[in-house]
């Protein structure tokens, strides 16, 4: 039999992640005053929303938990709410500290990776971000939680 000599079809796809992109600043007031809360406890930002999803930052004043962390201040990014039917979020967030008296700002964390967010592992963040020396300096708390969401 001879080779067709119709139409031929051509086709292509392309794969896209839905993106959005957000900032939250979660200003710690008092920081002393939350000193000596216990290690492992922890105080939340309010709920903000990127791409649809709740997130809010957890603020460690006496560290995330254990001994080896005790001399450090620890803050995490928390998936609260996710739309219908999305069981992980993948995101990029930038962890930061903010002088509020002259406005500098310094990268704590920054992962390399994006971090899979599930009811699982709901949370992630820096688990040693400043150290004790540090908190009782001239820094006033504001961590600063830049992220993407897809």
């Amino acid at each position: 039999m001879a080779p067709s000599k119709g139409l031929v079809t051509t086709t292509a796809s392309t794969s896209a992640p839905e993106t959005a992109r957000g900032w939250h600043a979660f200003k710690v007031a008092g920081y002393s005053l939350h000193r000596g809360l216990g290690a492992g406890r922890y105080i939340r930002s309010a709920t903000f929303f990127v791409g649809g999803h709740g997130w809010s930052l957890r603020y460690y004043p006496d560290g995330h938990a254990g001994v080896e962390n005790r001399p450090f201040v620890s803050v995490y990014l928390e998936l609260v709410a996710t739309k219908r039917s999305v069981d992980e979020v993948r995101a990029v967030y930038i962890l930061r500290l903010r002088d509020q008296l002259t406005g500098a700002s310094k990268v704590i964390f920054n992962p390399v990776t994006p971090s899979t967010f599930s009811r699982a592992t709901p949370a992630w963040g820096a688990r040693c971000m400043v150290q004790a020396e540090d908190r009782a300096g001239a820094w006033r708390r504001r961590a600063s939680c830049s992220t993407t969401a897809s």
